[in-house]
């Protein structure tokens, strides 16, 4: 913990200490080992997480079964991994209507996210 950068504040970092920091942070985020992200994003992400459960296949589709109110209160999209029968190379990834983020993590795996709140997803091969 720190209160200042190359200031007169208490506990300091040098300016190139901190950058070097940053930099090393967004390494992580770009090759996708980390998410920064504001205090309450985050805890809404963590709650969904502990409350909405696993999703579950739904006639050739995704879906959190009965979302309960605890829930839909901190619904948010949640990242989940896929496993595909075919290998692929993109998954298009659609709920409500809208096109969701995947990415491909290895043969036949994906990471999609998919929001508790707005219904089943659908998946696609490319």
């Amino acid at each position: 913990e720190f209160h200042g950068v190359q200031d007169a504040s208490w506990e300091t970092v040098p300016t190139t200490d901190y950058v070097a920091h940053l930099d090393y942070i967004k390494a992580k985020v770009d090759a996708g080992e980390l998410w920064v992200d504001t205090p309450s994003k985050v805890g809404h992400y963590r709650f969904a997480r502990q409350y909405c459960g696993l999703p579950v296949v739904q006639g050739g589709a995704l879906a959190f079964d009965s979302p309960s109110a605890q829930c839909l209160a901190n619904a948010t999209p949640l990242s989940v991994i896929v496993q595909t029968e075919l290998d692929t190379q993109t998954l298009s990834v659609t709920q409500a209507g809208k096109e969701m983020p995947s990415k491909r993590l290895a043969e036949k795996r994906f990471l999609v996210d998919m929001d508790p709140a707005q219904g089943r997803v659908v998946l696609r091969g490319n």
